[in-house]
């Protein structure tokens, strides 16, 4: 029984480190991320209405230029 119980307490340790890791290397991602936005002028927190803003745009001048090309075509 204390053999099966060290055995849980190692694997409960495995599984531990491999979530550190995994968080360590997210977090870094995340930073990454906000690193770009900001260069690109985007603030994180607003993200969602960048989002929003740049497909009315696009839906914008997708429809332009549908009007500017002949109907015939």
């Amino acid at each position: 029984e204390i053999e099966t119980l060290k055995n849980k307490i190692n694997k409960a340790s495995q599984i531990k480190s491999t979530a550190v890791g995994r968080l360590e290397a997210l977090e870094g991602n995340k930073e990454e991320l906000i690193k770009k936005l900001k260069e690109l002028n985007v603030d994180p927190e607003n993200l969602d209405n960048e989002i929003l803003k740049l497909q009315k745009e696009i839906e914008n001048l997708i429809s332009e230029a549908n009007s500017l090309l002949p109907e015939d075509l």
